[in-house]
């Protein structure tokens, strides 16, 4: 799967942040300074790592070929985006 995303919070000293569609996202620990390199509309590929692992998908950045662990946290409603 492909698609674009865009990020609504850029926090570096956390885990967490949200997609604009309000999907809370937690970020592995070890790859927050990845993350921080990406910009807000980052094109990236999403893909099921492993099933059985706390972070279960991986993100690969399609212009760099990074990538980061993330595990879906659920859908904050109070600030999703129309």
């Amino acid at each position: 799967m492909m698609c674009v995303v865009a990020l609504r919070d850029l926090i570096p000293e956390t885990v967490f942040h949200f997609l604009l569609d309000g999907t809370k996202l937690c970020i592995h620990h070890e790859d927050i300074s990845v993350m921080r390199t990406w910009s807000p509309t980052t094109s990236i590929r999403i893909t099921l790592d492993n099933v059985l692992s706390d972070y279960p998908f991986k993100f690969i950045n399609t212009e760099t070929g990074d990538s980061i662990r993330v595990r879906v946290e659920g859908i904050d409603s109070d600030t999703k985006e129309s």
